[in-house]
C-alpha cells in the first residue's frame, strides 16, 4: 500500500473503532499478549467475514492519534508466526506518518481452514466478544465457531445434505419455483422437465445430491431437521410489538412460500401526506410489498446460517426492523445506492444467491438494495437504515413506514433531482445519526441552508421551510391549472351529495387561483370553470342561477 492508500486505512479503522477485528494500542507489548490478540483477532476476522484483523499501534482507546515507538522487524515476527499460527504469508507490517506521528499497522490474516492456536503450556486459541478477548475453548458456541472457521471460504448452501432426497421437498413450493423459473425463461420448453432437471438447471443439486439451499427455499417444514445445526437458522419470526398489540408468528420452510405468508401478516394502511402547494393530499401504502419482499428476501440471502439465530421481523407502529445473523457480506447498503458497487464482489451463499435470482426472488445482488432506497424516496418517507449490531452479530434493516420530519418531506417533494447522496447525508441528519455525516459534506449543505448547529447534533434547518417557502410563492403566483381546480370541485363534491352552493365553491379553490388576478377577474374564473364542468356532465346547478347549488352527476 501507498501512503495514500495507508492513511485511507486508517482513517476507515478509526471510524468502526475498536472491535473484534480491530484493536487500539499505543506501543508495543511482550510477546505472550501478541500471541493472544493475533490468535483473537485471526479467529474473529473469520467470523465476522473479515479478510484481515488490525492491530493499530499509536492509537488511543478512544482513537486520538497519539503516535508509537513500536519498530519491530516484519521478517523476525513472520518466522515466528510461521512457527506459531502457520499462516503468515499474509501478515503485512506498515509503517507511516500521520500529523508528524509514528503509526504501525499489523495486518493479520484470518483463519482458514483451521483456528488460529498456538501453545503456551497449554494450547490456546482466543476470539473477541466486541474488543475483548475471550478463551475459546471455553466458549460456549465453541462447536459452532470450529465449524465456521473450519468451513471457512466455503459455501454453508452448497453444502450436499446426505439424507435427503425429492419426497423431501414441498409440492406447491416446487410448483410455484417452475413456474417463477418458466416466467423467466418464456423460451424453454420445461413442461417435460422432472424435477432432478428443474433443480439441476437452477443449481440446487450437487453431485446428484440435494443442497441445503433446496431445502431452505423448497423443502417440507417437518425436513427441516436435516439441516444440521442450522434448523433454526432457517425459520422467520414475525414479530408484532406496539402499544396496542402484541402478537408473534413463525414461518418455517420451503421459505419460497413463506416470505408471501409473513407479508400478509403486516398491517398495512394508506399514509397521508399534505404537500404545502397542492390541492389534494398524497395517499400512498405504508408499506411497498416489494420493498417488503426484497428486504426479506436479502436477509435469507445474507443471512449467517452458522450461527443458529433466526431471521426476524419487527412490526413496530412507524417502522418494520428486519434482523439476520451476520454482517453485511460486501460494502456498505450505500456502495450500491451510489453506484459505488453495482454487483457484490463476493457471497456468503453463493448458491442460494444463484438459485433465488433464477427464481425471481433476488435480481443481481446490490441492485435490489437500491431499489428500495429510490421506492421509499418516491413516497417522501424515511430512507432505509442499514446497521451492524456488534454485541449480536447481526444486520438489521429498519423501513420506515410515516415520516420522521416533515421538512425532510417537503425537500424530497420540492427537490426531487437532489443529488442521492445528498438525501442519504440528510435522511441520517434526520435520524440523529449526525456523526456518519462527513464534515465536508455538512458543511456544503450548511452551506445551501439546508443544515444547522454543529457536529455530530446536526438537525435540518428552520430556514428549510422559507428556502421552500420561495418555489411555493412561485406555485401561489402563477396558481393551480383549470383541471387540477376541476377535479379538486369534483373530488370535493363527492363528500356532500346535497350540494355545495356558490359561495362554498369560492370558498374552496378561491386561495389556489392565480396571485395576479383581481377579486373580479377570480369569479370570472370559477364561473368558466363550473360552466365547463356543467357542460361535460360533470355536475349539475340544482338550485337557480341567483341561488345556485352545485351537485356531483351520479352516471
Amino acid at each position: 500500500m501507498n501512503e495514500k492508500e495507508l492513511k485511507k486505512l486508517l482513517k476507515s479503522l478509526l471510524k468502526q473503532g475498536e472491535c473484534e477485528y480491530v484493536e487500539f494500542k499505543e506501543n508495543y507489548f511482550k510477546i505472550d499478549d501478541f500471541l493472544k490478540y493475533y490468535s483473537a483477532l485471526s479467529n474473529s476476522a473469520t467470523l465476522h467475514n473479515e479478510d484481515f484483523g488490525y492491530m493499530v499501534f499509536g492509537v488511543s482507546d478512544n482513537g486520538s492519534i497519539l503516535g508509537t515507538h513500536n519498530n519491530k522487524d516484519e521478517k523476525d515476527l513472520k518466522i515466528k508466526i510461521e512457527s506459531w499460527f502457520g499462516n503468515s504469508r499474509d501478515f503485512k507490517i506498515y509503517k507511516f506518518e500521520v500529523e508528524e506521528k509514528n503509526i504501525v499497522i499489523y495486518q493479520i490474516p484470518c483463519a482458514k481452514g483451521r483456528f488460529a492456536q498456538y501453545k503456551n503450556k497449554n494450547l490456546m486459541a482466543w476470539y473477541r466478544v466486541g474488543s475483548h478477548n475471550v478463551n475459546l475453548y471455553e466458549s460456549s458456541d465453541l462447536n459452532k465457531i470450529l465449524e465456521k472457521i473450519a468451513l471457512f471460504g466455503n459455501d454453508w448452501s452448497a453444502i450436499a445434505v446426505e439424507d435427503a432426497n425429492i419426497d423431501d421437498l414441498d409440492s406447491k413450493a416446487l410448483k410455484l419455483a417452475m413456474g417463477r423459473y418458466k416466467e423467466k425463461n418464456p423460451k424453454l420448453n420445461i413442461k417435460n422437465w422432472n424435477i432432478k432437471t428443474f433443480l439441476e438447471r437452477v443449481g440446487l443439486i450437487k453431485d446428484s445430491k440435494l443442497i441445503n439451499a433446496c431445502l431452505v427455499l423448497l423443502g417440507k417444514k417437518e425436513s427441516a431437521y436435516k439441516l444440521k445445526n442450522s434448523s433454526d437458522s432457517v425459520e422467520i419470526l414475525w414479530r408484532l410489538d406496539n402499544l396496542e398489540e402484541k402478537a408473534s408468528q413463525y414461518f418455517s420452510p420451503p421459505l419460497i412460500l413463506s416470505t408471501s405468508q409473513a407479508w400478509n401478516m403486516i398491517r398495512n394502511p394508506k399514509y397521508k401526506i399534505y404537500p404545502a402547494n397542492e390541492l389534494i393530499a398524497r395517499e400512498v401504502d405504508k408499506y411497498d410489498q416489494k420493498v417488503f419482499l426484497e428486504a426479506l428476501h436479502n436477509c435469507i440471502a445474507h443471512q449467517d446460517y452458522f450461527a443458529g439465530k433466526r431471521i426476524t421481523i419487527v412490526e413496530k407502529i412507524d417502522k418494520l426492523i428486519f434482523t439476520n445473523a451476520g454482517n453485511f457480506y460486501d460494502g456498505k447498503a450505500e456502495d450500491y445506492v451510489l453506484d459505488i458497487k453495482s454487483v457484490a464482489s463476493k457471497y456468503r451463499n453463493k448458491a442460494l444467491v444463484d438459485a433465488m435470482r433464477e427464481l425471481g426472488m433476488i435480481d443481481k445482488l446490490g441492485s435490489g438494495v437500491k431499489t428500495m432506497y429510490e421506492t421509499q424516496r418516491k413516497k417522501y418517507f424515511p430512507l432505509p437504515t442499514y446497521s451492524y449490531i456488534n454485541d449480536f452479530d447481526e444486520t438489521r434493516l429498519e423501513i420506515y413506514g410515516k415520516e420522521i420530519d416533515k421538512k425532510f418531506t417537503e425537500i424530497l417533494i420540492n427537490k426531487g433531482d437532489m443529488e442521492f447522496y445528498k438525501t442519504i447525508m440528510l435522511d441520517k441528519i434526520q435520524k440523529k445519526r449526525g456523526a456518519e455525516v462527513d464534515e465536508d459534506e455538512a458543511r456544503k449543505l450548511a452551506k445551501e441552508k439546508l443544515i444547522e448547529g454543529r457536529r455530530p447534533n446536526y438537525i435540518l434547518s428552520a430556514k428549510v421551510s422559507e428556502i421552500l417557502g420561495r418555489e411555493v410563492e412561485h406555485t401561489e403566483k402563477k396558481g393551480f391549472s383549470d383541471d387540477e381546480i376541476s377535479n379538486f370541485i369534483i373530488k370535493h363534491l363527492k363528500n356532500f351529495p346535497n350540494g355545495q352552493n356558490r359561495r362554498q365553491i369560492n370558498d374552496l379553490v378561491w386561495k389556489y387561483l392565480p396571485g395576479i388576478l383581481n377579486e373580479k377577474q377570480k369569479a370570472r374564473k370559477i364561473n368558466n370553470i363550473l360552466f365547463k364542468l356543467n357542460k361535460n356532465n360533470n355536475i349539475k346547478n340544482s338550485g337557480n342561477r341567483k341561488k345556485s347549488i352545485w351537485k356531483l352527476v351520479i352516471n
